[in-house]
């Protein structure tokens, strides 16, 4: 089963890179995903 998850950030600040990576924890322990980055303008 997938499920999909969203979000909105708001507020940036201009020229600046931000990170992100999501996170699970459940019965079988803690997962994370791949770390992205984007810089917003």
């Amino acid at each position: 089963m997938v499920q999909i998850y969203t979000t909105t950030l708001e507020n940036l600040e201009p020229n600046t890179t931000y990170y992100a990576r999501t996170f699970l924890t459940n019965a079988f322990g803690e997962f994370y995903g791949n770390e992205v980055s984007f810089i917003n303008k």
